[in-house]
């Protein structure tokens, strides 16, 4: 990006300047993280547990939770699970129709449900700052899918939470966390 740009700009010109300071993919030291490993098989009973624990977080803190989901599939599944649990929750994804999901995302913002189940769809560009929990009921594909999901929870330095389910598949990107964590370095 800088070099596409030094090609339209002077480096010595004050009136650009970078949007993107090194720090912004590094990982968001004010959150908790917590890796979850779960047998391929059966994720719904960790979920439930986790959203458990939130709930009891939610009521003296007052505040919300995102499921992210690598599918659609998935957070319906999801969506319905926690239905059946009584937890009052909404979703955003793909296959949604756009009127929906802006009702959905409404609902959620006036906080009229308690958890958001959202696809990568919702994991940039919303500010929600009532967020205090992000659960990875399937782990981010790349360690960039994980930094904006987290990037949900906490929003400016407040407390959050970033719980993640993962399984043996999912163990390359933990190390490629790992050591970006352990040097400081930014996650691509």
């Amino acid at each position: 990006m800088e070099n596409m740009a030094a090609r339209f700009w002077d480096k010595n010109d004050l009136s650009f300047q970078k949007l993107i300071e090194k720090r912004t993919h590094m990982n968001l030291s004010h959150l908790k993280h917590e890796f979850i490993q779960v047998p391929d098989f059966d994720k719904i009973k960790p979920l439930k547990l986790l959203c458990k624990e939130y709930r009891k977080y939610a009521r003296k803190h007052q505040t919300s939770c995102i499921v992210f989901c690598n599918s659609i599939t998935s957070a319906r599944a999801v969506e319905h699970t926690l239905a059946e649990a009584g937890m009052k929750s909404c979703s955003l994804h793909g296959d949604i129709p756009p009127r929906i999901r802006l009702n959905n995302y409404m609902k959620f913002k006036m906080r009229e449900a308690d958890v958001l189940v959202a696809t990568d769809l919702a994991s940039r560009g919303l500010d929600l700052p009532f967020v205090s929990h992000v659960i990875n009921f399937d782990f981010p594909k790349t360690t960039s899918d994980y930094l904006h999901r987290a990037g949900r929870a906490g929003r400016a330095g407040r407390e959050g939470f970033v719980l993640s389910l993962y399984k043996e598949k999912d163990l390359s990107i933990l190390q490629e966390m790992k050591l970006c964590q352990d040097n400081q370095l930014p996650l691509q």
